[in-house]
């Protein structure tokens, strides 16, 4: 049960609002300094 997996799925619980901003977060970052190599195992 990995992360993308839930949140392509769109589990029936809602995901808390603190880990959401979270991940948002993480993803702005991460298009900011765009790397150029595949997206981790997460």
């Amino acid at each position: 049960m990995t992360m993308q997996k839930q949140v392509q799925t769109a589990p029936s619980k809602p995901i808390p609002q603190h880990v959401v901003e979270r991940m948002e977060s993480e993803w702005k970052q991460m298009r900011d300094s765009a790397p150029p190599k595949p997206a981790g195992p997460r």
